[in-house]
């Protein structure tokens, strides 16, 4: 095979989303970057890809294109820019600190009053602070200390990551090719993210 060939294991038996029977999706180093899963659930079929495995997919639009041809539904993207050097406004903390003190309210596009955020402090050990706003299952912007998260209790690498989840609306096959107009417009604060950067999922 190729270098970047990727390969399944045998079905495992066990259940996966509501599915009953389900395998993993291996890369050329043998980690596991996904799952597809099967049995039930109106007779459909579950592909779920993990970062790692969005790296490994070499052209977007042929899976655009698939997901269109095929009447595929999008149930979850999560899209993100990545502040390696923390030159944005996008430090967890100070986003909280201004939510409370009344300076920021975080807002999504249309009518309905602000989502609900929450903060979760690190507390000065170096792992890592996140600021959240919304809710899973509808959308959620998580934004968090990456660098540090991943154990570099001095990087200044921060992540603006919006989820999107598919229960209450469409998600457009759209964003797997152009994500970074669906990251910008998702919350008031992610507005911030430079309109010119590369686009990637």
């Amino acid at each position: 095979g190729q270098d970047n060939d990727l390969t399944a294991t045998d079905f495992t038996g066990s259940g996966f989303q509501g599915y009953a029977d389900s395998a993993y999706i291996i890369d050329p180093r043998g980690e596991k970057i996904g799952r597809v899963a099967m049995g039930g659930n109106s007779d459909t079929v579950h592909l779920s890809i993990t970062g790692m495995g969005c790296a490994c997919v070499q052209n977007w639009e042929r899976v655009r294109h698939g997901v269109t041809t095929i009447g595929a539904r999008i149930t979850r993207c999560d899209v993100a820019f990545d502040d390696y050097q923390g030159r944005h406004d996008f430090h967890p903390r100070d986003l909280h600190e201004r939510v409370r003190m009344g300076d920021l309210v975080v807002r999504a596009p249309g009518a309905g009053k602000p989502p609900g955020t929450r903060f979760v402090d690190d507390h000065d050990t170096g792992k890592g602070c996140t600021f959240y706003a919304g809710q899973k299952g509808n959308k959620e912007l998580c934004i968090y200390e990456k660098g540090r998260q991943l154990g570099d209790p001095e990087s200044t690498w921060v992540r603006v990551e919006v989820r999107f989840f598919g229960k209450h609306g469409e998600i457009p096959p759209r964003i797997l090719t152009e994500p970074l107009p669906f990251l910008r417009a998702a919350y008031n604060v992610c507005e911030a993210v430079p309109g010119d950067v590369c686009d990637r999922i």
